[in-house]
């Protein structure tokens, strides 16, 4: 199942079902969604696609981070308990386009701190099974992990 967001094309190669949230009319007030969600035997994965025109520092990062990266997750994992879909583990990829690699390891530690910790305390369910960030080439590199294929159309 080949999908787009924008340039981005993302072929989600041996899924059973994949789509946009966007493009199947779900009227969720005051919920975000991710860009995809993904649905393969054992698992799901979640992908947001970020394009970032100007490089910003970390701290600039982590308030995306907060604001509207774990919401995002947080809300589509929302939507898969209420519909009874979270029977599997779900994995959550960020394509950061434009972003410096040397701050990949740092941002995917800040957001899978902030996906077990958004409040005072840690949500005593783990939602999330794993928090990557990584640029489309970065992707293609690990096409064979991620399990599906990543790339640009102009």
């Amino acid at each position: 199942m080949i999908l787009m967001e924008g340039s981005v094309e993302i072929d989600f190669v041996g899924a059973t079902n994949a789509w946009k949230p966007e493009d199947v009319n779900l009227e969720l007030q005051g919920m975000s969604k991710v860009d995809f969600i993904a649905e393969y035997q054992n698992h799901y994965w979640l992908v947001e696609v970020k394009d970032f025109q100007t490089p910003k520092k970390l701290p600039k990062y982590e308030a995306k981070i907060r604001e509207d990266w774990v919401p995002k997750a947080r809300d589509t994992y929302t939507y898969l308990h209420l519909m009874a879909e979270d029977t599997k583990p779900i994995d959550y990829l960020v394509i950061a386009e434009g972003v410096d690699k040397r701050l990949f390891p740092k941002l995917m530690e800040y957001l899978e701190s902030r996906i077990i910790k958004e409040a005072d305390r840690p949500w005593k369910r783990r939602y999330v099974r794993q928090c990557i960030v990584m640029d489309i080439a970065e992707a293609q590199k690990r096409e064979s992990h991620l399990g599906f294929k990543v790339s640009r159309k102009s």
